[in-house]
């Protein structure tokens, strides 16, 4: 049963057995690691968290959202981008999804 929601771009569906899913994007124009700071706090530091990189159709470069660090309210992520001559810190939107339980 659903305690509580909010279902806007940043947001969370709480459950009533403790299950909270969450999920958002980072707009940051920072370029490399970047903190997220999720909508609710999660119990402990033992949730899933996949973040995914936007990218152009025409852009002819790999690229990556890796989670490096956790905190019940939020999360760190590096992000990184290759090409056939180069590599580095990318300061790509990520999308992201949590799910664990909630306090």
């Amino acid at each position: 049963m659903v305690e509580s929601q909010s279902l806007g771009q940043n947001g969370y569906l709480k459950c009533s057995n403790r299950l909270l899913i969450q999920w958002g994007t980072y707009n940051g124009a920072t370029t490399g690691n970047t903190s997220i700071k999720l909508p609710l706090s999660f119990c402990d530091t033992t949730y899933s968290v996949i973040p995914v990189i936007m990218t152009e159709a025409s852009e002819y470069a790999t690229r990556s959202a890796m989670p490096y660090s956790k905190t019940e309210s939020s999360f760190a992520v590096r992000r990184r981008y290759v090409t056939e001559t180069a590599s580095g810190d990318a300061s790509s939107s990520v999308m992201w999804f949590a799910i664990g339980c909630w306090k």
